[in-house]
């Protein structure tokens, strides 16, 4: 048995299913609802939501990172790296902090469950350190 452990370090904030509205979230990821509309949180793979978001137009440099078994957390932000890494790519030379917390906003936004404070969300997002195992 073996035990894998992968670092997280990330520009961003820790997200949780129980932030997003169950129905948008199945929107998004193609899932129907049954006669009445109704979708439970059960029905939704978050994984396959946070996925979707990130291949979203514009916001492809964003990702999320799952924590497993080390915390149970999930960020979902722009994650670190080398700057050679990312020479090729124009959309990360125009990036700012501010231009980043905007997109991780603008793109939650609309999923988000009624009553979450956006204010609130935007003043968690920070640089995170962590550590995942599985």
């Amino acid at each position: 048995m073996s035990i894998e452990y992968w670092p997280i370090v990330i520009y961003g904030l820790e997200v949780k299913q129980s932030m997003f509205d169950a129905y948008k979230m199945a929107e998004l990821i193609g899932l129907g609802s049954d006669e009445d509309g109704i979708v439970e949180d059960d029905d939704i793979n978050f994984h396959e939501f946070l996925d979707e978001l990130t291949y979203k137009p514009g916001y492809e440099y964003l990702t999320w990172v799952d924590s497993a078994e080390m915390d149970g957390g999930i960020y979902f932000g722009m994650p670190a790296g080398y700057p050679w890494q990312f020479d090729s790519n124009i959309v990360y030379k125009n990036l700012t902090a501010e231009k980043v917390k905007a997109d991780i906003l603008n793109l939650l936004k609309p999923y988000l469950k009624e009553g979450i404070d956006v204010k609130a969300l935007e003043k968690k997002i920070d640089y995170y350190e962590a550590v995942g195992c599985a």
